[in-house]
């Protein structure tokens, strides 16, 4: 999307609504300003696990078969232990075609 000329006088203080200035403070406000800009009037829902499938390959990808790097594989994705062991679980079972 082009960006529009006027959006270069756009300040942090101008993002009134709570949702779009946390958007702002995390992606900068450049990029925030271009995405408000281009999905203004739309209601979005951002899931609490947007990535899911993307961690869950790089469980797999990186799980070596060793307690310690499941645990290191759970601080880095924000999941249990548990949780990290059943999404291995969950590919060790699979049926290979």
């Amino acid at each position: 999307m082009q960006k529009n000329p006027w959006q270069n006088y756009v300040q942090m203080n101008d993002i009134q609504a709570d949702d779009l200035r946390t958007i702002a403070d995390e992606a900068g406000l450049e990029d925030s300003v271009r995405i408000i800009t281009a999905l203004r009037g739309l209601t979005l829902n951002i899931p609490r696990k947007p990535f899911k499938k993307a961690m869950e390959r790089y469980i797999l990808a990186k799980y070596d078969g060793t307690r310690y790097s499941l645990n290191k594989l759970a601080i880095e994705c924000d999941m249990t232990q548990r949780q990290v062991a059943k999404i291995i679980r969950r590919q060790i079972s699979k049926p290979k075609l």
